[in-house]
């Protein structure tokens, strides 16, 4: 394995025969990157070689920065779904089914479990007083909230 190169901003301005300024202007431009303060000749050399006429050739770290970010995001969820962080769509979506199930069964055994405790009654006004022992109850007929959940 050969020893890399590494160069400051002026020296490598002289090795490429350009101006300091103009390396500058390519680090900030983030064509050129610095890695502790000095450019890895080979492949900053690389990049500048990579140039196209029209300026619009493919920026090799700005490429290289996307495959990573690639690699890492699927890797990033697939951690957290291991360490029960994150959870499936498919999964909640099952589990609200079970459970708006579950409550739509308990709606509609509402009338048949409430009828035997309901002894006598008499209408009064469009509502029913229903005498239960002692207590008395007012009570409304709401048979459209049950009704809507079939």
């Amino acid at each position: 394995m050969e020893k890399q190169e590494y160069l400051s901003q002026s020296k490598y301005a002289e090795h490429r025969n350009v101006t300091k300024g103009y390396i500058g202007r390519l680090i900030k431009e983030g064509r050129l990157h610095l890695i502790k303060g000095k450019l890895n000749v080979a492949m900053s050399d690389a990049e500048l070689e990579n140039k196209s006429n029209d300026d619009k050739a493919p920026n090799y770290w700005r490429e290289k920065a996307l495959h990573e970010k690639a690699k890492r995001e699927p890797a990033e969820l697939d951690l957290k779904l291991k360490q029960e962080q994150l959870v499936e769509v498919d999964q909640v979506g099952e589990h609200l089914d079970k459970i708006f199930s579950a409550v739509r069964q308990r709606l509609l055994a509402t009338p048949s479990k409430t009828a035997p405790l309901v002894h006598a009654e008499e209408s009064v006004g469009g509502a029913r007083i229903v005498e239960e022992g002692q207590k008395h109850y007012k009570i409304r007929r709401e048979t459209g909230f049950v009704s809507g959940f079939k």
